[in-house]
């Protein structure tokens, strides 16, 4: 059988300085590729999910007190950090051979968190930091409290835990991701930005200036000037040196979460024990993620309303654009229940029995809060005026009123436009 890697969970997380086991787990060679709040930082909670030996996560099975526990999320993972570090007791890693005895989830890797069953006494934790720069602060508070009664027979341990991370902001906040270099295919580009899109408006076709009509922020039109192509959709250099559709994503993402832990042992005897355990966690985190890329989704008309002066179109043109005034955003809440019946005994000798009854359950809430709907955002864009009302109303719906002018009077079409115009606004 292999050899288990056994860390004490107090004392690394108070050597090291960092706030969770999580942190601590996640330095350790065979967990490299594991994520948290620093590497999935476009989606999920910013818990630890701890990914052996790079064959992923739901290869690497997490116990808890040598027992499953309920998953904390939808691929049947386990966020570490829903465990109390303050109630850990240590931590093993076995790399090898565990599946054996625990089935395919196990084939990279066991994971077993030992909490602390019998514990006297009151444990208090607070810490907090910031970075040099100002950001990624962090504060975090922890309880353990414990007793024995009726003899030493009856074991109490409560605990709790509060952590909030502020993270740290997008790729602008950094000398080093402000370059927004990329590794595409076996090279690496400096300022790699989409050929397509950029932060203003570019026209993807032949205007009266030309192909490639861009406008700067005060609304000046000017001839944009492309970089070199990497592949069918991205490019390096160019006049767009933060045409990246990723760069409001957060370097490190902020999360807040609290988690609480209580465990009720009775010895019975010698040769039998009971323990009772209740778990809760609960993570949080809202962010911006990617900014609104269109690309080949927008087409307008020569007679777009919103087209400057001077400026004409010999027919229907494509724009491209990247919004970052339009971004999507996430807004994501975990919560983790779980209820469990330990019973162990002693037949005699070498010989030992255990049995467990659990119930969890968890509930995810994920929100965009400003995410696009890519149709109304297209019919919005292709606007033009409606000669009779001297409205603003969406193209393909303006042709549809012609249509319905030549044979409506002039009440119905007066309510046709103002329908169409609320339904074209999104």
């Amino acid at each position: 059988h292999p050899t288990p890697t056994t860390m004490d969970g107090r004392s690394e997380v108070q050597g090291r300085g960092v706030n969770n086991m999580g942190e601590v787990l996640q330095t350790i060679p065979a967990c490299n590729g594991s994520s948290g709040r620093n590497t999935s930082n476009v989606s999920g909670t910013g818990g630890v999910y701890l990914n052996l030996r790079s064959l992923g996560a739901v290869r690497t099975l997490v116990l808890v007190d040598g027992a499953r526990i309920v998953p904390s999320s939808g691929n049947g993972t386990f966020d570490i950090n829903l465990v109390p570090t303050i109630a850990l007791e240590r931590s093993e890693i076995v790399t090898g051979g565990a599946s054996a005895a625990y089935g395919s989830d196990a084939v990279a890797g066991l994971v077993i968190l030992n909490t602390r069953r019998s514990f006297d006494g009151i444990r208090v934790q607070l810490r907090g930091g910031v970075s040099q720069y100002g950001d990624a602060s962090n504060q975090s508070a922890a309880l353990l409290f414990g007793k024995s009664l009726a003899d030493n027979r009856l074991h109490v341990t409560l605990a709790g835990e509060y952590e909030n991370q502020t993270g740290v902001g997008n790729l602008s906040t950094r000398d080093w991701s402000r370059r927004n270099r990329q590794l595409v295919g076996p090279n690496i580009y400096d300022q790699v930005n989409l050929i397509k899109a950029r932060p203003g408006t570019i026209f993807l076709g032949p205007t009266s200036m030309g192909t490639n009509t861009a406008f700067r922020a005060d609304g000046r039109p000017y001839t944009a000037v492309q970089g070199t192509a990497i592949d069918a959709t991205q490019q390096s250099g160019g006049d767009s040196p933060v045409g990246y559709f990723g760069q409001l994503v957060p370097l490190s993402k902020p999360v807040k979460r609290w988690s609480g832990l209580l465990n009720v042992g009775y010895d019975f005897s010698d040769s039998f024990k009971a323990t009772l355990g209740f778990l809760y966690g609960h993570s949080e985190t809202e962010h911006p993620t990617l900014a609104y890329s269109s690309v080949d989704v927008v087409t307008i008309q020569p007679t777009n309303a919103f087209l400057p002066a001077g400026l004409t179109l010999p027919g229907p043109t494509r724009i491209g654009r990247l919004s970052t005034d339009l971004y999507s955003s996430l807004a994501l809440t975990n919560d983790t229940y779980s209820a469990r019946l330990l019973l162990e005994g002693s037949l005699g000798g070498s010989w030992k029995w255990d049995a467990i009854g659990q119930y969890g359950d968890n509930k995810e809430d994920r929100r965009n809060p400003t995410g696009i709907v890519t149709a109304n955002f297209a019919r919005a864009a292709d606007a033009v005026r409606n000669a009779v009302f001297d409205r603003l109303v969406v193209a393909a719906l303006e042709m549809q009123q012609r249509d319905v002018r030549q044979r409506t009077p002039v009440g119905a079409v007066q309510h046709l436009v103002s329908d169409h115009d609320v339904e074209g606004a999104g």
